[in-house]
């Protein structure tokens, strides 16, 4: 049998072909480096081939946080040339030039300060969600015209005058990887239906009023024996109800529209039904955003929401459902979420939905900025959230001259009075929004002013902007060939009565 340092030896030889190459990356990260093989060579059996060596190798890889493989990616352009899958080797070398290798390595360092961009922004927003997601927003500081045009600039003369430099063409291959991810991201952002989150923040306002059961023209009703099932004294039902109004239900279901999206985007029709998360609510509540120390908090509104029937368009139902299962010996707690019909990618559809009611709202990360004493961080919530319904409506301003919507200090207590109104006395809406403009010392901007009133998302949402500016431009080129059509028709009624 082999001992350790062997079997390390060999999984080395596995995985550097011709051996310069991966000594390199070894010399720019070396304690990751020998970690990483000393883990794969001990997942390996002694008569496992190359192969399943190299397979271990990369496994061990993809278990590292997504900071860390970026950061060891910008480590060196010999790295970024081998993790791209195109190794410098002496042979290659000499079909360079000098010149080519310059510009080569000038092409890579500007991709290099890109991804140690997204890096430093994976770590800053570490813990705030799932790694995924921080990774698609991270990327979100590569600028694609500058780097592809750079690219593109470099790559042809190299392409006809060596055919062998492989450097560049892996950086450009790289680099149009991050970008198409980049664009598929905001193609695929994560959204409610403008009606669903119209009726979630009236339900939220008023959590005290709701009826109980069935009532003539209610839209929203508490299910009396799902209450029940969760609280069996009155005083417990009215406070648990009482947390509708909470941060933590704003940021669950943010988070469950945002797990839900992703997995239809992912898979389809195939996308699983439940969502099961082991750990029980304290780790719905590192998911979520919000400390785990408010498990209880984010528990009792969640449960609270799984009450509360809801009719948009031709579905009557709950927005999710919830079953929980208690942690026993050796299994640890799980919650298991199954959302409604309200939830899914396809409720756009919906028959009964009328065309202005069909808008998607992009769905924002849980970093945003909370000010003051945490009684009003649920009112602050619905205010953005509010903000966001708002700035979906007029989303044709943001694709005009100046970029942003009007949003004047009346549309602000408008916005307020409608869905916090505890923000409207003495304008406490002011600071909120200064804060929603400037961020905080723990979460970045949510709001730009990028003229005198006018408003879009922060760079920090770049993703959800992107998002918004789609349906802003869909909605001018939509509005543009109605009139088209419009005035088509007169002049062919004209026509007609001129005969």
């Amino acid at each position: 049998m082999m001992t350790s340092p062997e079997r390390i030896a060999v999984m080395f030889r596995a995985v550097t072909p011709g051996g310069a190459a991966w000594v390199a990356l070894a010399d720019t990260r070396r304690e990751l480096y020998d970690q990483l093989l000393e883990e794969a060579a001990g997942a390996c059996p002694d008569d496992a081939t190359d192969e399943q060596r190299r397979a271990a190798f990369a496994r061990a890889v993809a278990s590292l946080p997504a900071a860390v493989v970026v950061r060891t990616i910008a480590a060196s352009n010999v790295a970024l040339s081998v993790l791209t899958g195109h190794a410098l080797t002496d042979h290659r070398q000499r079909l360079l030039t000098r010149d080519d290798q310059r510009d080569g390595f000038e092409l890579a360092g500007l991709l290099l300060g890109a991804l140690n961009k997204v890096a430093d922004e994976l770590e800053r927003n570490d813990g705030a969600g799932d790694e995924d997601t921080r990774y698609r927003a991270a990327l979100a500081s590569l600028n694609r015209q500058h780097v592809t045009a750079r690219v593109e600039a470099f790559k042809k003369p190299c392409a006809d005058t060596h055919p062998h430099a492989q450097v560049p063409r892996g950086v450009y291959a790289l680099v149009l990887g991050l970008v198409d991810e980049l664009d598929h991201a905001k193609a695929n952002r994560p959204a409610i239906v403008i009606t669903v989150a119209s009726e979630l923040l009236t339900v939220w306002n008023g959590p005290t009023t709701l009826p109980l059961g069935p009532a003539p023209g209610a839209r929203a009703v508490i299910d009396p024996a799902l209450l029940e099932a969760l609280w069996s004294s009155a005083e417990k039902q009215n406070a648990g109800l009482a947390r509708l109004d909470s941060v933590h239900l704003v940021r669950g279901i943010e988070w469950l529209a945002r797990v839900t999206g992703e997995l239809h985007a992912r898979h389809g029709q195939s996308a699983p039904s439940h969502i099961t998360v082991a750990g029980g609510w304290r780790e719905i509540a590192k998911l979520i955003g919000s400390s785990a120390e408010c498990y209880d908090d984010v528990r009792d509104a969640m449960r609270a929401q799984s009450t509360v029937r809801v009719t948009v368009g031709s579905v009557t139902g709950n927005l999710f459902a919830l079953a929980e299962r208690r942690a026993s010996p050796g299994r640890p707690a799980e919650v298991t979420f199954t959302p409604g019909a309200m939830l899914l990618p396809g409720f756009v559809h919906d028959e009964k939905l009328e065309r202005r009611e069909r808008r998607l709202v992009p769905v924002l990360g849980p970093n945003r900025p909370l000010i003051g004493d945490r009684a009003t961080h649920g009112a602050q919530a619905r205010f953005q959230w509010g903000l966001l319904l708002f700035l979906r409506e007029r989303a044709h301003e943001l694709v005009g001259e100046t970029g942003g919507v009007l949003i004047t200090a009346e549309d602000f207590n408008g916005v307020a009075r409608n869905h916090a109104p505890s923000l409207v006395r003495g304008a406490k809406w002011k600071p909120v929004l200064e804060a929603l403009i400037a961020g905080t010392d723990s979460a970045p901007p949510m709001l730009k002013r990028v003229a005198p009133d006018r408003y879009t998302l922060s760079d920090a949402h770049e993703l959800e902007r992107a998002f918004l500016e789609e349906a802003g431009r869909r909605s001018t080129t939509g509005a543009a060939k109605g009139r088209a059509r419009m005035a088509k028709k007169a002049n062919a009624r004209a026509k007609v009565e001129r005969r």
